[in-house]
């Protein structure tokens, strides 16, 4: 069985993030990117109006801004996406190559957080 639960459905889900928000004490930058990614593809960051050029025609489209932030799973794709061709433009070209990422104790809070979710949104 093939899940389509967003991060954002997942932070929001029984006020999962609220929930842990209360509980832990975070460093001001978290809830900040969870607010953002909260708040993407939505009315509060604004968004386009598009209408048809016909006249008669009442048809609106609007098409909200995205949040743009890494925590965000559509935003972050972009951002990964956009990385990814500034390094291959920077970086030799050659057959093979090796990159070594080093995770910062600080992100474990993220880990902590989509666990909790996860449990709660399980129960």
């Amino acid at each position: 069985m093939e899940h389509t639960d967003t991060i954002k459905q997942i932070f929001t889900e029984n006020g999962a993030w609220w929930v842990f928000q209360q509980k832990h004490d975070l460093r001001e930058a978290i809830p900040l990117a969870v607010v953002k990614l909260l708040s993407c593809k939505n009315i509060v960051p604004g968004f386009y109006l598009y209408k048809c050029s016909n006249k008669k025609c009442t048809h609106i489209k609007p098409v909200f801004f995205t949040c743009k932030s890494k925590a965000c799973s559509s935003c972050g794709k972009m951002a990964a996406t956009i990385w990814f061709h500034k390094q291959k433009n920077i970086l030799s070209n050659t057959k093979w190559q090796h990159i070594t990422f080093t995770i910062l104790m600080y992100f474990g809070i993220f880990a902590k957080l989509l666990d909790t979710c996860l449990i709660l949104l399980v129960n």
